[in-house]
């Protein structure tokens, strides 16, 4: 059974000034400068140039939900938060995670889920593209509506996969006799082997 615990906080609201890093518009202006100095930029050093971006703009807009409940003293430790769900490393910063609300709980536990479902996504359609793991025929992607049908197709492939493997252990979590809630919970930590 949960308990439900109100926190109130006693810091100001959100202030994106303080609490973005002031790096980020750094670094953002260094890959618009990185684009620019490259014109002839294949699509495998895009991605590569790319991937960073989306994953630390993903990191910081998950931890707002984490930042603005209150459980974290700055936003900082909430991306950290997020970023571990995201890349399921399951570290966290919180040495008394049973004291989070349920929503608090229900959304690290989808961050780590879909980061378990990017993990599947990057190891078997970036990875081996990009040359890091497995192999590639490159006559096969050689341009970019093959590329994205390649990346559509994986997705489109293990997503119902996904779904399926989630779905069979939510059933078998529930029918073993944990409550719901903690079956949804549990099942999402599973499937991502994330550990929070």
């Amino acid at each position: 059974m949960f308990t439900y615990h109100l926190k109130v906080s006693s810091r100001p609201f959100f202030n994106p000034v303080d609490d973005f890093h002031p790096n980020l518009v750094l670094i953002l202006l260094l890959f618009r400068a990185y684009l620019k100095s490259c014109p002839g930029l294949s699509l495998t050093n895009l991605i590569l140039a790319f991937l960073p971006i989306l994953i630390l703009a993903t990191t910081l807009l998950s931890a707002l939900p984490l930042y603005l409940s209150g459980s974290f003293s700055s936003f900082f430790d909430a991306s950290f938060e997020s970023l571990s769900g995201l890349t399921t490393t399951g570290i966290s910063l919180l040495s008394e995670p049973h004291l989070l609300t349920p929503s608090e709980i229900l959304w690290r536990a989808l961050l780590q889920w879909v980061g378990g479902y990017g993990t599947l996504i990057l190891v078997l359609w970036i990875l081996p593209y990009i040359g890091y793991a497995g192999s590639y025929n490159p006559e096969d992607l050689s341009n970019s509506r093959s590329q994205n049908l390649s990346l559509q197709r994986s997705v489109m492939v293990l997503l119902p996969v996904y779904l399926i493997i989630s779905g069979l252990c939510f059933i078998s979590l529930y029918l073993s006799g944990l409550p719901l809630f903690d079956s949804l919970c549990y099942t999402m930590s599973t499937i991502s082997t994330g550990g929070f």
